[in-house]
């Protein structure tokens, strides 16, 4: 019965547990920019698009969990002004996830890094 017991134990602890994939920052960053951009095309002005952007952050929650989209929501809300100026100038997506530092062409760093 104790065996019983321990092995429901440990089972419990094994597979209760959320493990969350790698995230990628560049690839986080793109998903988010492109998000952005879309946002901006249908008029959002930028206090809406930090709204909208947090939306997106949130749809991640099962797939890549809480850290991440709090990480997700503090870049989107840091880069705000970047994100809107650079996006309504007509700037590109990977342009500025390189101005942000999360994408150089060949690896991820930066605030969405996670």
């Amino acid at each position: 019965m104790k065996l019983l017991i321990a092995l429901a134990a440990t089972l419990v602890c094994v597979f209760g547990q959320n493990t969350y994939p790698p995230v990628d920052g560049c690839s986080m960053c793109q998903y988010l920019l492109n998000q952005a951009l879309g946002h901006l095309k249908n008029g959002y002005s930028k206090d809406d698009l930090l709204q909208e952007l947090y939306s997106d952050c949130q749809t991640l929650q099962k797939v890549y969990g809480p850290d991440n989209v709090a990480q997700c929501m503090a870049g989107a809300k840091q880069y705000l002004d970047m994100i809107y100026t650079d996006l309504q100038g007509g700037k590109s997506v990977m342009q500025t996830c390189i101005d942000v530092g999360d994408c150089d062409g060949s690896k991820a760093k930066g605030v969405f890094k996670y």
